[in-house]
């Protein structure tokens, strides 16, 4: 497939995947796509973790559900998800960034009718979640992440930083590369992925993933991705991107013509 194709093409994929383990040459595959990825003085300031033992993705979803659970209850957090969430479609399309409500939402149930109206209330929300009406958005991302046939976890390598004042910029620049490479090949082999990364918001959290996943003090979690290969569906997953002359400019910031 045409690189632009395959770019156009490749979703967060939040729906489940197909039970069948990721095949080890696929593995493989990702791990040669993240290999190549450019980085500055070629630092190459990742390492990798596939999970595929049922213990261990179940204690990281257990640590993804409480970090989840948590962050619920901060009002904080709860304004900015609001101001990012487009309550319908048509809003979505128009505004052409953000996420759409519906896709983050069950099918049916309690949830699609409540949530425009705590978008619009998130101290109302955080109080209901401290009173224990936000176990849901925690239940599911730990069963989403538990039942993953694949999880890689991608480390930063704190004893690799590109020289420079703003090395740690460059550094994680590279890093987003680097997953950038590996989702782009994972969409070429059918398989999907997922950012699941409540556990990683804070640096408590990540100390925590760090030691669940016994790795050294120089590798620090910043990234989990659920991954698998992808059911046939009827509806391809829609998405929304801000038009090129919103964001492109030509010898000036603001001159839109060459």
């Amino acid at each position: 497939m045409p690189p632009l194709d395959l770019i156009r093409q490749r979703r967060s994929q939040r729906r489940d995947f197909r039970s069948e383990p990721v095949r080890r040459g696929d593995i493989d595959a990702l791990i040669e796509a993240a290999r190549w990825a450019p980085s500055p003085f070629n630092i190459q300031p990742w390492e990798l973790l596939f999970i595929t033992e049922p213990a261990q993705k179940a204690a990281l979803g257990e640590l993804t559900r409480r970090h989840m659970s948590a962050q619920m209850k901060r009002r904080p957090f709860l304004e900015a998800a609001a101001s990012w969430t487009r309550v319908t479609q048509e809003e979505w399309q128009e505004e052409g960034d953000g996420v759409y409500l519906g896709d983050q939402l069950p099918d049916s149930g309690f949830a699609r009718l409540v949530a425009p109206l705590l978008l619009k209330r998130p101290g109302a929300a955080a109080a209901l979640a401290k009173l224990g009406a936000g176990s849901g958005p925690g239940n599911a991302a730990k069963r989403a992440v538990a039942e993953a046939p694949l999880l890689c976890v991608v480390f930063r390598r704190l004893d690799r930083v590109s020289p420079g004042a703003n090395g740690d910029v460059w550094t994680l620049l590279s890093i987003g590369a680097m997953f950038q490479n590996m989702l782009l090949e994972a969409e070429e082999r059918g398989i999907g992925a997922q950012f699941a990364v409540a556990a990683l918001e804070t640096a408590k959290g990540r100390d925590e993933t760090r030691l669940l996943l016994e790795a050294p003090e120089t590798c620090e979690p910043i990234l989990i991705l659920r991954m698998g290969y992808l059911k046939k569906e009827t509806e391809p997953i829609l998405s929304t991107r801000l038009p090129a002359e919103r964001i492109a400019h030509f010898n000036r910031h603001g001159q839109k013509k060459p």
